[in-house]
């Protein structure tokens, strides 16, 4: 039996503090790459860091989601950990917590969970990089890629629209692949 996303909405009304949260693709935005995160090893990083001379899968995330968050990557690290290319060498994986709470700590857990789900392929450390950053830059970078998201402080969590449009692959220079067409390139 198929169940519609119509009849599920109907079935299931979101929550009020969801009524605003959307996700909106901006294809042709550049992500600023003038913002400064810490990485999980605690150093200041601008995310010009990571783009520049290869693709970049960059991943907006919270570290101590209890559902969507976990799923999203670990397919992220299972996916990748398949492919014959090898991050950091090839390509660059960017996962932003859009926690302000979150901590440079948090950020190296969760890169030695992934770590094991991605495999025994080189490239992990070099090519996986786990950051946490004020709000400030945490929202434009958000903003940027056209995501939203709410904190619920009744639930303790964070609401998000779709997570499929929490991620982005950028080329080299900053601008994200747009269709079948540039996957094809």
């Amino acid at each position: 039996m198929l169940a519609t996303d119509a009849l599920l909405h109907a079935q299931y009304a979101s929550p009020i503090i969801t009524k605003d949260v959307t996700t909106e693709q901006k294809l042709n935005n550049p992500v600023p790459l003038d913002l400064f995160f810490r990485d999980e090893a605690n150093q200041t990083v601008a995310l010009r860091t990571y783009f520049g001379k290869k693709p970049v899968v960059l991943s907006l995330v919270y570290f101590s989601c209890p559902s969507l968050c976990p799923m999203s990557l670990h397919e992220t690290a299972v996916g990748l950990g398949c492919v014959a290319l090898e991050p950091g060498r090839d390509y660059n994986v960017v996962v932003v917590s859009f926690d302000p709470a979150g901590t440079p700590k948090t950020a190296a857990l969760t890169k030695d969970k992934y770590n094991g789900e991605f495999g025994s392929k080189p490239g992990f450390d070099a090519g996986w990089h786990f950051l946490t950053g004020d709000q400030q830059a945490i929202s434009n970078l958000a903003a940027s890629v056209g995501f939203d998201y709410r904190w619920d402080g009744g639930i303790m969590s964070f609401w998000i629209s779709r997570h499929c449009d929490a991620g982005r692959l950028d080329f080299g220079e900053n601008r994200p692949i747009r269709g079948e067409e540039d996957c094809l390139r």
